[in-house]
């Protein structure tokens, strides 16, 4: 009935939510023929362009994926996770300097997102760049000291590099903040892991 821009941008929300990803790119599509040449609403526009990006991501089509987020950090730079996006799409696609650019641009933005670290942290440490690592961690937990998965990605590094017994502290840390985490046995196997290795 209302055959409009938003209206198909809002079904192929919908779509992707259901996993129908062909569907839900062809609304987004269909979408954005719908926009007026003088588009003014660029919320609208970011949408659909972040919504065709993450079709793409979903459908491993990473290469695909790059310039639609590309484009909705050009039209709305503030768009939520938009930075983030960008890092993870060219992580999988083995560009760590990429990736390490946007997702340091997306710690200005969302400075409490854990994934950002989290990314950041896989990055160094595939790099074999575990002071790297640390630092970040330490700096992010100066802001963030109740930050439950923060002190236990920490310890873990740290257990990368044979410092088990500030490794034990953070781990203990993180648990007192939240006991129910799934990450901290992963940690702690990690850590147990690393001492028989010594």
């Amino acid at each position: 009935m209302d055959d409009s821009a938003t209206s198909h941008s809002l079904l192929g929300e919908l779509l992707m939510s259901l996993d129908r990803n062909e569907d839900a790119r062809a609304e987004f599509m269909k979408s954005q023929e719908l926009l007026p040449p003088d588009n003014q609403d660029i919320h609208l526009e970011a949408s659909i362009e972040a919504g065709l990006g993450n079709v793409s991501m979903r459908q491993q089509k990473f290469e695909d994926a790059i310039p639609h987020y590309q484009r909705v950090a050009e039209i709305l730079p503030d768009y939520t996770g938009i930075w983030f996006s960008l890092g993870f799409a060219n992580r999988l696609l083995g560009r760590l300097d990429e990736a390490e650019t946007y997702y340091q641009r997306a710690l200005k933005e969302e400075a409490t997102d854990v994934r950002i670290y989290s990314e950041l942290t896989a990055i160094y440490m595939q790099r074999a760049e575990t002071n790297k690592a640390q630092l970040l961690l330490e700096n992010a937990l100066r802001q963030y000291p109740e930050t439950a998965y923060l002190h236990a990605l920490l310890a873990s590094v740290l257990a990368e590099k044979g410092d088990r017994r500030q490794a034990q502290r953070h781990l203990e840390e993180a648990e007192r903040i939240d006991p129910e985490s799934d990450f901290i046995p992963a940690v702690r196997q990690q850590i147990a892991t690393t001492r028989k290795r010594v």
